[in-house]
């Protein structure tokens, strides 16, 4: 048997799962993330080592890491390493090339001077304008938030800021693959090994929610794949704190608020009315269940453009993915687990 949180008990067998997801919403998601784990592990869907999962990324080892989602992708005009970018970079890394961009920041691949190794570093797009000090604090909030976290499947933080004190300026750990979204709808790879990913990605959050956290924006695109087979759950500009009571962090973390977070093709209602004040790690888990979806059916449980998906989350419209996707075959067990997931 697979026990998790004294909540839940799932034994490894069908039966044990059709029993667990016949449970109501509030019952079955007590365990958060995982429990989603335990009901897909009971399936026997895990698979041993990172090198199963080779067939998501290619045989061929890729030169970039994640693409952001928004924002320009050609180079910005000063470049640092090119003895025309800021000179905060300079002392602390070698930097090689610009990868991309995002709605507020920038991204490099190079080298740390220290140690050598290769290390992705972000600093805030452009330092002007009278938001600067608001999207400093959200580059800052997000950096504190990852930095906490110690994990196997969230990417560490090597430094924030730099020597001479200059604010917006983050070294990570390089990624060298790409993200899930490439392969997630892909009938090529197989459905085994889209749940392992999805496992892994379970085991990140239940490390994070037991620490009383919940990230907000799960999806493929948030998920990176390496080309070693390593998956990270990347992106925590949205996470919050739902329960400082538990394991508290060494620095204070925002709580849920009424900022707008989240992808309208994947959130939660909760999200969509916001109603900030019922977020949980139950959200969490519908975000998990929305991936699920994706991979059962190949689209994601809301669809059309943000405007069309907002308004079905704000409703609660989920078709049941047998009927979303007819032609093709899926396990009356998984389906049960999404719609569980999915359930308000």
């Amino acid at each position: 048997s697979h026990a998790f949180y004294g909540v839940l008990i799932v034994d490894r067998s069908l039966a044990g799962v059709k029993q667990a997801v016949r449970k109501s919403r509030n019952q079955v998601l007590l365990g958060g993330a995982a429990t989603l784990f335990a009901l897909l592990g009971s399936l026997g869907l895990a698979v041993e080592g990172p090198e199963a999962l080779s067939i998501l990324v290619g045989p061929s080892p890729l030169a970039s890491t994640r693409s952001y989602h928004a924002g320009p992708t050609e180079p910005p005009e000063n470049v640092p390493g090119t003895g025309l970018g800021p000179l905060e970079f300079r002392e602390i890394c070698t930097v090689e090339k610009y990868l991309n961009a995002g709605s507020f920041k920038q991204v490099f691949a190079g080298h740390q001077k220290s140690t050598g190794r290769k290390v992705a570093i972000k600093r805030i797009r452009d330092r002007r304008g009278a938001d600067l000090a608001e999207r400093l604090r959200q580059f800052e909030q997000e950096a504190r938030v990852q930095g906490q976290l110690d994990h196997q499947n969230i990417p560490p933080i090597i430094l924030l800021g730099t020597p001479d004190g200059s604010p917006g300026v983050l070294i990570e750990k390089l990624i060298e693959g790409r993200e899930w979204s490439h392969t997630v709808r892909d009938p090529a790879v197989p459905q085994a090994d889209k749940l392992d990913v999805l496992l892994r990605v379970c085991e990140a959050l239940k490390y994070v929610h037991d620490r009383g956290l919940i990230h907000r924006d799960i999806k493929p695109l948030n998920v990176m794949l390496s080309q070693y087979g390593e998956v990270y759950l990347v992106d925590w500009g949205f996470a919050v704190q739902v329960d400082p009571s538990i394991s508290p962090l060494t620095a204070p973390l925002p709580s849920a608020d009424t900022s707008s977070a989240g992808t309208p093709n994947y959130m939660a209602p909760e999200m969509a009315r916001g109603r900030y004040k019922t977020f949980s790690r139950a959200t969490d888990v519908f975000l998990l269940g929305s991936v699920l979806y994706e991979i059962l059916t190949g689209t994601t449980p809301y669809r059309g453009g943000h405007a069309a998906a907002f308004r079905q989350a704000f409703l609660g419209q989920i078709e049941p993915p047998r009927s979303r996707a007819p032609d093709r075959v899926i396990a009356a067990e998984l389906e049960q687990i999404a719609l569980c997931a999915l359930s308000f």
